[in-house]
């Protein structure tokens, strides 16, 4: 072929791309796809996530530490909504008394000469307590002693922690619940 055949060949190539259709169709032919059965397995539906709803402010339980002077740097974690520090016993030793049972008192026991009985000896939290009992010095409550046995707790001055705890009759199952909750909470400041 010659190079003018080629050059004619080429602009009515050219000549067909660059012009306008003549008709434009506006629908998209329809495209008709067989349905089939499915065989296999169908598709999995995803499962929603779980998420985290924030709780309402009125279960918030804010705490403090109730740290303790004679052995010293332990403390308790105590929650403000249930207990508050407050002055207990004849002598207004510095303790936390309970917000809702009436008589309900826990302190810290320095040495003491108070005849008591061995209850029983029980783990609450991470501590191993041995538990004692005396009769109250008040007709409507008794009191317990709650001596800490874990030595990894003890202090530079070689004293396990001892808490002594008033116990009202009239409510002597919620108080001892109470208690062991604030007592499980017992830990070392400075780790």
């Amino acid at each position: 072929m010659k190079p003018v055949a080629y050059l004619s060949i080429l602009s009515i190539l050219f000549a067909s791309c660059s012009s306008s259709p003549q008709s434009v169709s506006s629908r998209a032919p329809t495209v008709t796809v067989p349905i089939t059965s499915m065989k296999g397995t169908p598709a999995s539906t995803p499962t929603p996530r779980p998420t985290s709803s924030p709780s309402p402010t009125s279960t918030l339980r804010p705490t403090k530490e109730f740290p303790l002077s004679q052995f010293f740097p332990l403390a308790l974690s105590y929650t403000t909504s249930d207990w508050a520090i407050t002055q207990v016993g004849t002598y207004h030793w510095l303790g936390l008394g309970h917000r809702q049972i009436a008589g309900c008192y826990l302190r810290e026991q320095g040495g003491t000469d108070v005849s008591i009985e061995f209850v029983s000896t029980t783990r609450i939290g991470k501590v191993a307590y041995s538990i004692y009992a005396w009769a109250g010095g008040e007709p409507e409550s008794y009191g317990r002693m709650y001596f800490a046995d874990d030595s990894s707790l003890v202090s530079e001055s070689n004293y396990k922690p001892v808490f002594s705890v008033s116990i009202p009759y009239s409510a002597d199952k919620e108080c001892i619940s109470e208690v062991a909750e604030l007592l499980a909470t017992l830990h070392n400041l400075s780790q």
